[in-house]
């Protein structure tokens, strides 16, 4: 069963609006891919509003060697999108389907400067610049915009979270508690290069996991007292985007 999800529109000053930052209107209404199970590496990616297939992201995991760990992003039709292999120091070789592999570095440019968290990769169109953009407040958020634009999101990322219960009755066992699925909400701008803002998010997603993880795993061990020195570097705490 497709978890749940929230429907509401984003709202600026308490009015609803489109991905775009426009009024809300019956003309338009943005794309929302939801992932079951929440999770950048395996996952299927479903159009919310007609509970079709659109992709199937799967990971083959090599314990012993990472740079045999290859992710595949697979069409509705099976059909390989795109792949990358995991590399733990270098970057991530990615093959964008049949075109020869690059780094992912070079197909997706981190910024090199440590409090700017963005990432870029260029409109397969029209060739400008789209920006990835990672936000913490209320909770986590990566968003995309046309570099220069930051008013009218193309894709908003929302994480997977628990459902208020409903109020308890007596004499009746409680529901299960629902979960709002993870989505992304793409407008028509995002529409067109599907492909790419899927591919594009996934990636960041993985490695801002990867990243939270060592966080989390540091504060667990501040709080123990332990030695942090021979565990963690810098890089281990620095943002992701």
């Amino acid at each position: 069963m497709t978890p749940a999800y929230e429907d509401a529109p984003i709202t600026h000053k308490g009015t609803p609006l489109t991905c775009e930052g426009t009024p809300l209107t019956h003309n338009h209404t943005p794309l929302t891919l939801l992932f079951t199970p929440d999770s950048p590496t395996a996952t299927t990616i479903t159009n919310a509003q007609h509970d079709a297939l659109l992709y199937q992201v799967v990971t083959e995991f090599q314990s012993k060697n990472s740079h045999n760990t290859v992710t595949r992003v697979l069409s509705a039709a099976g059909d390989t999108i795109a792949s990358w292999v995991w590399r733990d120091i270098r970057s991530d070789v990615l093959t964008l389907g049949k075109t020869a592999p690059v780094s992912m570095s070079a197909w997706l440019r981190k910024s090199l400067n440590p409090f700017n968290n963005t990432a870029m990769f260029s409109n397969p169109i029209n060739g400008k610049e789209l920006q990835w953009r990672g936000h913490k407040v209320p909770k986590h958020y990566i968003i995309l915009y046309s570099k220069g634009d930051i008013s009218r999101p193309i894709a908003t990322f929302f994480e997977s979270k628990l459902m208020p219960r409903s109020p308890p009755t007596p004499g009746i066992q409680p529901s299960p508690q629902n979960t709002a699925a993870a989505r992304l909400v793409v407008d028509a701008r995002g529409e067109g290069i599907l492909d790419f803002v899927v591919i594009s998010f996934l990636v960041l997603e993985r490695q801002r996991r990867i990243k939270q993880n060592s966080r989390d795993n540091i504060g667990d061990a501040r709080v123990a007292g332990v030695s942090l020195g021979a565990r963690a570097g810098v890089n281990a705490i620095s943002t992701i985007y």
